[in-house]
């Protein structure tokens, strides 16, 4: 909301108050002009003046020496209406300002006072501050209830509380003020700071948290049993269109959150904390108007337009947690009489709120055609080495929320050949073979009568040719920083030797491969042999095995070896238990001696 709008919504409120039934409040009492000076939004709110007068305002800091500080003047046209001092030119009101406004027939003045809303607690209704000891102040709540509240006294320490128990349920659209009357009114104005997540976007919106502070939010993931899972901390600069107001967001990144985590956000004065909730928007459709998912049965969620939040519906959930809101006919609220055609290209937003009045919220945009995509479940390939010439099946497994829908199967081999067949929910399986050895990665994209996709891959279909090349190799090179796991500082000399071939009948290749690295008190013999390939111009070599380090364990390693100008040599050594890396040279790279041969 604009700001200056927001003080004259004020202005009408207090305003309002006065002519209706307030005996309490010396700042707006009968008829008379009236002024108060709202502290912390550095602005001067007026009322009761004759329209068309013309106002003036002068502003005395005494400490000063100066007399006069700051001076304005405006034409009072609305009733009620505010001079506005902050921004380039402003005045920042400090406690002991002398305030005065004048249409040289009548005078007012008030003499700022340092009152203060420090913080609300929205779980116990507290409202809490600081102003002058012994002073008599008002604390009022209003907007989630109406314009309600009672005088306190200020303890000797200068400090106070209010508890609106029973009085009004203090949430995030909660708005506070308090005024002291000591010397005229001066008000201080407090939003309740609330949030929002946006599960899809996996960000959290904070809004009208105290400005040059911190705000720390926490996500505790119950089930894991470690306590918190997320932490971080971010500053709440002030608006740069309101030096009193604050905007952050938190992005979770990659961070996964779950139904029931419980998210904390604090800044030491107040805490706000919510229960992530079981929300789903699961679609739409543009035809019948109506947009529908999931919650906690019996909850209550509110869809809106994003551009008009005069489309709304709200909605309880049935006893299986569905809900739908319903566009086409009214809704069973008032206000929920607008019907609203939804488009292709509108977003519709569901909402749901906790006891705080904190949001979660999800969209959902209108589509044309109206279609949800398939939906890929597995992709199966042989995951053993197949000899050359042999053929390979291939098989997708998938499913699609549309009924009726006709697919296509798109295969990419991985070898620059692709195969295009018709599909039939649940499976389709295609047959290829290939004709030069390699590893390949195979791609399946399922294609529906309206154009979506979904696409997956298998990682990898080895061929080898038990007949083809063999290679034969010997050497070293200069390991890099980063290569050994363990210690990545570590850099030097690594040897190696190996030789692999088919035997003559054999699908399974025989060798000897060792490799070691000094400084890292490194040594590799393999015990094994998976696969060998060798591309068909004899270049380039590929083979899988597995051995032990230092005679002991079961590593799985892969070598990577080009005989050319010059020759080439890349070795991964991995734990097949846990996957994790132990030495990896990252690239093919250029020996520093000795020599790799692939034999034809």
């Amino acid at each position: 909301m604009n700001i200056r709008k927001l003080f004259s919504l004020l202005i009408v409120i207090c305003f309002a108050f006065s002519l209706f039934g307030s005996t309490t409040s010396v700042w707006a009492q009968n008829y008379n002009p009236g002024i108060a000076v709202d502290y912390n939004q550095d602005a001067v709110a007026l009322w009761n003046w004759a329209i068309g007068t013309q106002l003036f305002l002068t502003i005395d800091d005494p400490d000063s020496g100066v007399g006069v500080d700051y001076s304005d003047s405006m034409f009072f046209e609305l009733d009620p209406r505010a001079f506005y001092l902050w921004g380039e030119g402003g005045y920042d009101i400090q406690p002991g300002d002398i305030v005065t406004v004048t249409d040289l027939v009548t005078t007012q003045q008030v003499i700022a006072t340092d009152v203060r809303i420090l913080g609300a607690n929205a779980d116990t209704d507290m409202v809490y501050g600081t102003a002058d000891p012994g002073d008599s102040i008002e604390v009022y709540a209003y907007k989630t209830c109406d314009f309600v509240g009672s005088p306190v006294i200020v303890d000797p320490n200068g400090s106070w509380s209010k508890d609106f128990t029973n009085i009004c349920d203090l949430t995030g659209t909660t708005t506070i003020m308090a005024v002291e009357h000591e010397s005229g009114a001066t008000r201080f104005f407090f939003d309740m700071p609330t949030f929002t997540f946006y599960p899809q976007n996996n960000t959290i919106d904070c809004w009208t948290w105290q400005v040059d502070n911190n705000v720390t939010l926490t996500i505790d993931n119950l089930s894991n049993g470690i306590g918190v899972d997320y932490t971080n901390t971010m500053s709440t600069p002030p608006l740069s269109w309101n030096p009193y107001g604050s905007y952050i967001n938190f992005d979770l990144g990659t961070f996964e959150t779950f139904p029931g985590d419980i998210m904390t956000l604090t800044d030491g004065i107040t805490t706000k904390t919510e229960i992530v909730p079981n929300f789903t928007l699961n679609g739409g459709s543009i035809a019948d108007d109506t947009v529908w998912g999931t919650a906690v049965p019996g909850t209550i969620v509110q869809v809106e337009y994003e551009t008009d939040p005069n489309a709304l519906r709200n909605v309880i959930t049935d006893g299986s947690g569905n809900w739908m809101a319903d566009f086409s006919i009214p809704g069973d609220e008032p206000g929920e009489e607008i019907l609203f055609d939804i488009q292709p290209g509108n977003v519709m937003l569901a909402k749901q709120k906790d006891p705080d009045g904190d949001l979660t919220q999800l969209n959902w945009q209108g589509q044309s055609p109206e279609n949800q995509p398939p939906l890929i479940t597995s992709i199966i390939a042989p995951l053993t080495p197949i000899k050359l010439g042999t053929s390979i099946d291939a098989t997708v497994i998938f499913s699609d929320p549309d009924v009726g829908d006709s697919h296509t199967v798109t295969w990419d081999w991985g070898d620059n050949s692709s195969t295009t067949a018709p599909a039939a929910v649940p499976t389709v399986t295609n047959s290829y073979t290939y004709t030069s050895p390699g590893v390949y990665r195979i791609d399946a994209t399922i294609t529906d009568s309206a154009g979506e996709t979904s696409t997956a891959a298998i990682e990898y279909v080895v061929i080898f040719d038990p007949v083809g090349g063999f290679v034969t190799g010997g050497g070293w090179i200069m390991s890099p920083a980063g290569a050994y796991r363990a210690d990545p500082t570590l850099q030097g000399k690594a040897t190696f030797g190996f030789q692999s071939k088919y035997k003559k009948g054999q699908n399974i290749p025989d060798g000897n491969t060792q490799f070691q690295f000094s400084a890292g008190d490194l040594s590799f013999h393999s015990t094994s042999y998976e696969w060998l390939i060798v591309n068909q111009n004899y270049s380039n070599a590929q083979f899988k095995e597995y051995g032990t380090i230092n005679g002991e364990g079961n590593y799985g390693f892969m070598i990577w070896a080009g005989d050319g100008s010059p020759d080439t040599f890349r070795i991964n050594i991995w734990d097949p238990s846990t996957e994790d890396v132990i030495y990896d040279n990252g690239v093919q790279q250029p020996i520093g001696g000795g020599s790799i041969v692939i034999h034809n």
